[in-house]
């Protein structure tokens, strides 16, 4: 269940390929970048895929530079205190 406040804040910032937002499918965006990556491919275009450990990624966040960050973008207050709340939770 996500807030108006937060909703709103959210489809502002939307950006194409978001799989967490409202009305997206994952499995849908999943196909469409292979897809994407397949054309590119038979265009002779040399592609570069990034991986990274996500464990490690969220075990790293600077909560202090994460907070001024949504507070910069208009975030709103109460929804992202519990978003760094749950986050830090075991």
């Amino acid at each position: 269940m996500v807030s108006p406040a937060f909703r709103s804040f959210d489809q502002v910032i939307k950006i194409k390929g978001d799989t967490a937002s409202k009305g997206s499918h994952a499995e849908y965006e999943l196909y469409a970048r292979a897809v994407w990556i397949e054309t590119q491919q038979v265009a002779g275009r040399v592609l570069i895929s990034f991986l990274w450990d996500l464990e490690a990624f969220y075990d790293s966040i600077d909560a202090a530079q994460l907070w001024k960050d949504l507070l910069s973008q208009g975030s709103p207050i109460c929804e992202s205190t519990m978003a760094l709340v749950c986050h830090g939770a075991p």
